[in-house]
This record gives structure tokens, C-alpha cells and sequence, in this order.
């Protein structure tokens, strides 16, 4: 869904459990700022998502 979907560079995902809660990271590069505003969106519809947050790392 992600990927091929919106049209984004996925490069990262990590995924870990603690005590039956789920907590996921995905790294990904998007043309487009309302690219990653649609993927928040569409990730924030997804049942059982309790939060979703955008973190900018211009490190590279």
C-alpha cells in the first residue's frame, strides 16, 4: 500500500513489541510534501493506529 500506492521511496522499516503493543518507524522519501500529507491521512484511517507523527531528518 505504501509504496506502490503514493508513489514513495520506502528505505526503512522497523517494527518492535512491548507488552502486546506494536510500535512501528518507517523511513521514506516523497516528492511532494502533500505526498506524505496523504500517506498521514490514509495511515491515520488504518483501525488500530492510535498515533502517527512526521519526523524531518535532513542528517544525510
Amino acid at each position: 500500500m505504501i509504496s506502490s500506492e503514493l508513489k514513495v521511496n520506502m528505505t526503512n522499516i522497523n517494527i518492535s513489541v512491548k507488552d502486546g503493543i506494536f510500535e512501528g518507524t518507517i523511513d521514506l522519501y516523497v516528492h511532494h510534501t502533500q505526498d506524505i500529507n496523504n500517506l498521514i491521512l490514509k495511515i491515520s484511517n488504518v483501525r488500530g493506529i492510535e498515533s502517527i507523527k512526521r519526523v524531518e531528518d535532513f542528517s544525510e
